[in-house]
């Protein structure tokens, strides 16, 4: 079996159709810049700049050797050659043919060489080897150079094999492509004089001395020159009438089958510079299995396909597009039929959709029938036994489709903001919905429409354009129609406008007709929607965050969960919500912009039960969190039309807090502008301990700053004190110690006039912490002293443990440490079976790190992992890299080396949650280092 490796795209290896695991992205790398240069030797020092750039990192040469390890044993796996050290660096040694890029340069030149009808097919093979962008796992200045080069030289052969094809007079297969190229390099003479001749060969001269002007003019006003040589003789071809003969009379036309005058090609024209969506269109290719040649047409069942989705995500250019590249499977014609199902016009009835066809397919005005069900039967009758595409753009509902649906045979497809559930359930539809455009895929549009070079020369704020236009296609093409009536404007321009929601619809408005106007776009969907519907989205637009829940939804409408659930679904329906997970759905950002734009007389009420509805949702939530009661200002009765969560298990809690969080941060940071200060400090005091659990240190900062704002305002002075101790802990989780020490001692003052003894030990537990880390332990251990004798005071034995097992770290800073063991034992004896569950978490890092400094790397593994234990019990994430990078240095001080690689990589797979964990940049140099000191002790695979 043959061996395949693949540079064209990811890197790949094959052996029989068989992927083999190359490794990860970095490791691949490396094989495909020795691919590149198959059987010439890179130097190392060359190889570490191609994979890293000028930014090595530390030990890169060791990290080399490892991967390279690694990559010879792949290759022995496939049976294919092998990475060998030589005099002037590493080589790969291989047959050349085994790699794409190498085979795709094979065949150009056969292709080249061969000039006749095989070349055809050369060129073909030689193309489809292509996957991607060459080197995708790269993108080092060396892989940029060598990528652009490669895909100089894929266009190079792309045009090569358009001569071969014109020459072979296959000009008609040719036309929409160089159309759409053309379209895409309009000052490439070559493409553009490809594209007159297929256009000349097909008949349409007008089309091709229109574009032939268009080249002259823009060559003239832009480069100051003339078309060239080859582009003025073809003119004169033109002129002559003699541009539409074959360049090869003697050359084999392609084998088509005569195409009678009456045979429909209805199709518009395919969108130019369309790009992304290739899922979908592999889901639609599927449905040829179904509908193509080979089936029989008077025994094959109809195959119909729906697509759906919001205003202006591209169906009908998706749609088009396919159809057009499929069209050659349907010999006997392709129908087309705007229904207008939503837009300013009425929608076409069933009886005009079927007199439009019948006539289309040569029946006589005078012999259409009078009723639907008489012209649906004709209409099926005309299309027995006919293999025919029938495209119904624009589909109001189910019941105007299935009147105009064949009998058997043939495809329809459909596309409609509605998602057609009755034509899944009674006819079998298959449904493709229709989503946003990946960044990558909006970059590409953006590219497509101003020019590539402009959205490379300002990438921060072309990204910024996308983002700003939610990624929707029709959003991109209308920035791009602005960005165009201004060339030598920045873009940073249209992205101060984009970004500003109360202006974004008006920019992205063009006055030539509604179809144009994102506004009108969104409002033919939202003015056919019921009362209730109508009120519900245009409420969506108050909500802070992506992504709501059908209780929050409900308490935002003043409604119980079941109607809320049922006004949401139907607005799922005709694409105005998208639901991407059970009991949430999503508006994207030009949509909300549009629902805040519906006034809504009870918008304050609104926002006061939503609040309220977050306030009592994450009281019931920090229930299961913390198992000790809060002493927040919240009523015990929600107001009316608010029904919140409750939760049976710290993990539904932890689940719900996971799920809202952003929201629950744009909730408090607003919540001074919508007149609820006393509520967003509550919230935010009730989702502490959630943020502290999971290590989100900047959203606990941004929490707290905006906290403590709003407890001023209401003069709530424990409120208040409460928030400062809580952004104290904040800031010392980004290393802001003077700050931490300075908002605890202001809560610290504040609770001593209000006579709080628990709540001043609270504020000294955290300032003596800080003074830890500071590696000031005398004075934090006087101060976490302090705060045990203001716990005991007030007989708050479980607090008193936290400040043991503080005061155990600063015995450990100062040495002693029997009396650390001492204190943090005791903390773990108190805090076993008590709340806060998650507090064990630090105990044992404590009494591990007490072990591991006194040499007992036994005992300190053991409670490394009680920690970890405990965190997964608990949902507490924060610590868990750093534990487990603790935890991989004592075991290898045992001798556990494998253990401790394990539990290294386990580490580096862990999900960020605030920001990249400082731990992370650690492991990963002890596991370079383990990995490659593991290597060369066991010596070299192969001798050199």
């Amino acid at each position: 079996m043959r061996a395949e490796l693949g540079v064209l795209g990811e890197t790949t290896g094959r052996v029989g159709g068989r992927e083999i695991d190359l490794g990860p992205a970095r490791q691949r790398a490396v094989l495909a810049v020795l691919l590149v240069d198959a059987g010439h030797a890179v130097p190392l020092g060359e190889l570490v700049t191609r994979v890293w750039g000028d930014r090595p990192p530390l030990r890169a040469a060791g990290t080399l050797r490892s991967y390279l390890s690694r990559l010879r044993a792949a290759m022995a796996l496939m049976g294919e050659g092998g990475i060998r050290r030589g005099p002037g660096g590493y080589l790969v040694e291989i047959d050349e043919a085994a790699v794409d890029l190498h085979r795709f340069r094979d065949l150009s030149a056969r292709a080249r060489a061969s000039g006749g009808a095989a070349s055809v097919e050369l060129y073909r093979e030689a193309l489809a080897l292509w996957r991607g962008d060459a080197l995708a796992e790269l993108d080092t200045p060396w892989a940029v150079d060598v990528r652009q080069r490669l895909a100089a030289e894929r266009f190079a052969v792309r045009l090569d094999w358009h001569d071969a094809r014109l020459r072979r007079g296959r000009h008609a297969e040719l036309v929409a492509e160089l159309a759409a190229l053309a379209v895409a390099h309009p000052l490439d003479e070559r493409v553009v004089g490809q594209c007159i001749t297929a256009l000349c060969r097909s008949g349409r001269q007008a089309d091709a001395f229109t574009m032939y002007d268009r080249i002259r003019r823009r060559l003239a006003d832009e480069m100051g020159a003339d078309p060239g040589p080859a582009l003025q003789q073809l003119y004169q071809l033109m002129l002559d009438g003699e541009a539409g003969a074959p360049v090869d009379p003697a050359a084999d036309r392609i084998d088509h089958a005569p195409v009678e005058r009456e045979t429909p090609r209805q199709l518009p024209s395919d969108v130019p510079g369309f790009v992304g969506r290739a899922g979908e269109i592999e889901r639609l290719d599927r449905l040829l299995d179904h509908a193509g040649p080979d089936r029989q047409p008077d025994s094959a069942p109809v195959v119909i396909s729906a697509v759906h989705g919001t205003a202006g995500i591209g169906k009908t250019a998706l749609a088009v597009h396919w159809a057009q590249h499929a069209k050659q499977h349907f010999p006997d014609g392709q129908l087309y039929l705007n229904l207008r199902g939503c837009g300013p016009d009425d929608p076409v009835s069933a009886a005009d959709a079927l007199e439009t066809l019948l006539r289309t397919l040569g029946v006589a005005p005078d012999r259409v029938p009078p009723g639907v069900d008489e012209r649906s039967a004709l209409l099926r009758s005309r299309l027995a036994a006919r293999r025919m595409l029938i495209l119904l753009d624009n589909a109001g509902d189910s019941d105007q489709v299935r009147p105009l649906l064949p009998g058997n045979g043939g495809l329809v497809l459909v596309t409609s903001r509605r998602r057609l559930h009755a034509l899944s359930v009674r006819e079998g539809a298959r449904h493709i919905a229709l989503d946003l455009l990946t960044v990558p895929e909006a970059l590409q549009l953006l590219g497509e429409a101003i020019g590539q070079d402009r959205v490379d020369r300002e990438p921060a704020h072309a990204e910024a354009v996308v983002t700003a236009c939610a990624r929707l296609p029709l959003a991109l093409r209308l920035a791009a129609e602005r960005i165009n009536r201004f060339p030598d404007a920045s873009l940073a321009e249209v992205v101060a406008e984009l970004t500003d929601h109360r202006r974004r619809l008006g920019a992205l408005t063009i006055q030539d007709s509604d179809d144009t106007d994102l506004r009108s776009v969104f409002a033919w969907s939202y003015t056919t929607l019921e009362p209730d519907a109508a009120r519900m989205f245009a409420l969506l637009g108050l909500y802070p965050g992506n992504g709501i829940s059908v209780s929050a939804a409900a308490a935002l409408a003043g409604v119980d969960p079941a109607q809320a659930r049922d006004v949401l679904d139907r607005l799922t329906t005709v694409s105005l919500l998208e639901q991407r997970f059970p009991e949430r759905y999503e508006l994207h950002d030009l949509l909300r912009d549009f629902a805040r734009e519906q006034h809504r007389a009870d918008a304050d009420a609104a926002h006061s039960r939503l609040v309220a509805w977050y306030v009592h949702t994450a009281a019931s939530a920090r229930a299961h969190l913390s198992g000790t009661p809060h002493r927040m200002p919240v009523t015990a009765t929600p107001p009316e039309g608010v029904v919140p969560m409750r939760f049976t298990s710290l993990q539904d809690a932890v689940a719900w807090f996971d799920r809202e969080r952003t929201a629950i941060v744009e909730v408090v940071t607003t919540a001074a502008a919508h007149g609820h200060p006393e509520s967003g400090a509550v919230l935010s005091q009730l989702s502490w301990n959630y943020f502290y659990m999971r290590g989100y240190p900047q959203s606990m900062i941004e929490l707290g700053e905006a906290a403590v704002q709003l407890a001023v305002t209401t003069g709530n002075a424990f409120l208040e004190a409460k928030c400062r101790n809580g952004l104290g802990v904040a800031y010392g989780r980004v290393e802001g110690f003077e700050q931490e020490i300075a908002s605890c001692q202001r809560a610290f003052t504040i609770f001593g006039e209000l006579g709080e003894l628990t709540e001043q030990a609270t504020a000294l537990l955290n300032t003596g912490s800080a003074y830890n880390r500071l590696e000031r332990f005398d004075e934090g251990r006087a101060i976490l002293e302090h705060a045990q004798q203001l716990y005991t005071r007030d007989h708050n034995s479980l607090y008193a443990a936290f400040a043991l097992n503080n005061l155990a770290e600063s015995y450990l800073g100062l040495g002693r440490f029997d009396e650390a063991l001492d204190r943090a034992h005791r903390a773990l004896e108190a805090l076993q079976d008590g709340a806060e569950q998650f507090r064990l978490v630090a105990v044992f890092e404590t009494i591990a790190h007490i072990h591991a400094m006194r040499g007992d790397h036994h005992s300190a593994v053991q409670d490394y992992r009680n920690a970890l234990d405990v965190a997964h019990r608990t949902e507490t994430t924060y610590l868990e890299v750093s534990i487990r990078a603790e935890l991989g240095k004592q075991l290898m001080a045992i001798g556990e080396h494998d253990q401790a690689i394990a539990v290294w990589r386990a580490a580096t797979r862990i999900p960020s949650a605030g920001g990249r964990d400082p731990a992370v940049d650690e492991i990963e140099a002890l596991l370079a280092s383990a990995t490659v000191d593991r290597a060369e002790a066991s010596g070299p695979p192969h001798p050199r």
